[in-house]
């Protein structure tokens, strides 16, 4: 009986599993940034607060970026007051959102990969931790939301 029981194959592209990180603390979470931007190649897109810009920038991500062939795009939400060192980049790579909420915070690189903060530099307890993943779905959704939070942004200067 068991041989007449139709069998359906189904192809499996086992070479791509999808990985998730928990990153806790400031150090890992350098870590895994400056690992992303030293594999990527295409762009490299960065949305948070300015406390959130702050935080990388003391922590020289934006050097990391500089020494690296990729297209930066970066929104900041909100922005009160601009940081001298944004104001020292090009302005076609920044834009701000107005919005109340500054608890996001997110990188992706390469369309590959993504960074979200779950607590960020806005976050009462100052303890910083973050999930990373490469699963395709997650990254489509956090790109559309850049991109539609890049279309709707202004220019910062």
């Amino acid at each position: 009986m068991w041989k007449e029981i139709p069998f359906f194959a189904v192809e499996t592209d086992e070479s791509k599993s999808e990985k998730m990180q928990l990153l806790h603390g400031t150090g890992p979470i350098i870590n895994k940034i400056k690992e992303m931007v030293s594999t990527s190649i295409e762009d490299f897109r960065i949305y948070g607060s300015v406390s959130d810009l702050l935080r990388m920038y003391h922590a020289d991500v934006f050097d990391w970026i500089e020494n690296v062939s990729t297209d930066l795009k970066i929104v900041a939400s909100p922005v009160n007051k601009t940081p001298e060192f944004l104001s020292e980049m090009e302005s076609s790579k920044i834009k701000a959102l107005p919005s109340n909420s500054e608890n996001k915070c997110f990188i992706i690189n390469d369309k590959k990969e993504v960074l979200i903060f779950m607590r960020n530099a806005t976050h009462p307890t100052r303890q910083t931790f973050a999930w990373w993943s490469d699963s395709e779905t997650l990254v489509d959704m956090m790109i559309s939301l850049f991109d539609l939070s890049w279309e709707k942004g202004e220019s910062l200067y």
